[in-house]
């Protein structure tokens, strides 16, 4: 059970990983075929060239957005453990009884 559960970790990572550079690739190769291409003889309203053009800006627009959502979510889980963690180390430790103080009469 143990050697599986590595696999599978071992698998996710993976994974993940190449779902990073896929996102990496398209942003980087699609800005470099916006610049390229921005400065091209257009041929009117059905013009292929501005379409692509278009659908780059869309989809980077889109990996942008779903970016900074998921940068905002890690943001905030490490601020709510940094606190629980406080709490637990002041709230806690404040008492008598966690310190193990011990009460003379």
């Amino acid at each position: 059970m143990q050697i599986r559960i590595r696999l599978d970790n071992k698998k996710n990572r993976i994974v993940t990983f190449l779902v990073c550079i896929c996102f990496f690739t398209i942003l980087i190769l699609g800005t470099i075929y916006e610049a390229k291409e921005s400065d091209h003889s257009c041929s009117g309203d059905n013009c292929p060239i501005c379409a692509h053009i278009q659908q780059i800006e869309n989809t980077i627009r889109q990996l942008s957005t779903a970016i900074n959502a998921v940068g905002s979510f890690v943001a905030f889980f490490i601020i709510f453990v940094e606190m629980l963690l406080l709490y637990n180390k002041v709230i806690k430790v404040l008492s008598p009884v966690e310190l193990q103080v011990r009460m003379n009469n």
